[in-house]
């Protein structure tokens, strides 16, 4: 369950108000995010979850053109779109968090050469 602080923050980062996104909904996404995201990226999970419920009513949208007067509302799925992108990448940055950003293998004992002799060499 958010705290609420994390709702409002989501609100904020995401466009939504407060009855556009209620408490439970805001709940239901970071409850989302904690199963599909690592422990530090829940919080830009959450963000890339209520933007992809936004971008589904969004794409609805559409341009209106009447005499002098136009509405270009299929600019907000873009604007959505690179919103979107912009969480994407933060929430793979948190990810790479949690794991050091690389895995280290190897051994570390050190095998000594092994000495043959040969004939005419002791």
């Amino acid at each position: 369950m958010a705290t609420a602080t994390q709702r409002d923050r989501l609100r904020l980062d995401t466009g939504h108000s407060a009855t556009s996104l209620d408490d439970t909904a805001a709940d239901a996404i970071f409850v989302r995010a904690a199963e599909e995201y690592s422990t530090s990226a829940v919080e830009s999970g959450a963000r890339v979850i209520a933007l992809q419920y936004l971008l589904g009513s969004a794409a609805k949208l559409n341009d209106y053109v009447q005499n002098n007067s136009q509405e270009k509302a299929s600019q907000v799925f873009d604007h959505l779109n690179k919103m979107l992108e912009f969480w994407t990448d933060q929430a793979a940055q948190d990810s790479k968090a949690d794991y050091g950003g690389g895995i280290l293998t190897g051994s570390t004992k050190r095998i000594p050469r092994r000495l043959k002799g040969f004939p005419g060499n002791p």
